[in-house]
């Protein structure tokens, strides 16, 4: 059992703290921080507003909050497998490498700049260890490969694929599938689709195997 704990990628994120954005208010003017570590789940499009203009007018869509909420996902799930403390050195030291490339960077350039290598590649590459680390749940292994393709579609990162070994992987590329790009309309149903589908997985849900 290990004893040692990995460093927060919370603390990684100080570079954000200074980053702010504004929304308008039907009846008064009120600012929207990306701040610690708000930054590290907004949606790819606003960064690319507040890189250009630190301190813009703007309303998140349905769209963005949802790839906000993606984002979410995929962080508590890498937040768990490192704080597990039954991991070992190893695993957590590439579950580290992992999750810091998702979520930490220096500055805002340095996250889309993540985001893009990450998504560009398939998650059993992007997300080795996680998936690893998620083997034997299943409803976790489709949550995490889910919202991965999900998020790497609204990235829109296209690039051949190579077919997956892992019949959970290979499924989850079935349902919502590649090359990357797919418009938000026809990508989140499909990804709302398999996360019910990871529910039924769940012990004690009706139609698990448990």
């Amino acid at each position: 059992m290990n004893e040692h704990q990995a460093e927060s990628p919370q603390e990684q994120h100080s570079i954000f703290q200074g980053m702010t954005a504004s929304t308008p208010d039907p009846t008064h003017e009120r600012r929207m921080t990306i701040g610690l570590p708000t930054a590290a789940f907004t949606a790819s499009s606003l960064l690319h507003a507040v890189k250009r203009d630190e301190t813009i007018w703007t309303t998140s869509t349905f769209a963005q909050d949802v790839e906000s909420i993606g984002y979410v996902i995929l962080y508590s799930l890498y937040k768990h497998a490192v704080e597990d403390s039954q991991v070992s050195d190893d695993l957590r030291a590439e579950l580290s490498k992992e999750f810091t490339g998702f979520f930490s960077a220096a500055n805002i350039t340095g996250l889309l700049t993540n985001r893009a290598l990450r998504f560009r590649h398939d998650a059993e590459e992007s997300m080795q260890y996680l998936i690893a680390y998620l083997d034997n749940d299943t409803a976790l292994v489709l949550c995490a490969a889910a919202t991965f393709n999900f998020l790497s579609n609204l990235n829109q990162v296209k690039e051949p694929r190579n077919d997956s070994l892992d019949p959970i992987l290979r499924m989850v590329e079935q349902e919502l599938p590649t090359p990357r790009g797919m418009p938000f309309v026809e990508a989140y149903p499909l990804w709302i689709e398999i996360l019910r589908e990871a529910a039924l997985e769940l012990p004690g849900a009706q139609g698990s195997a448990s």
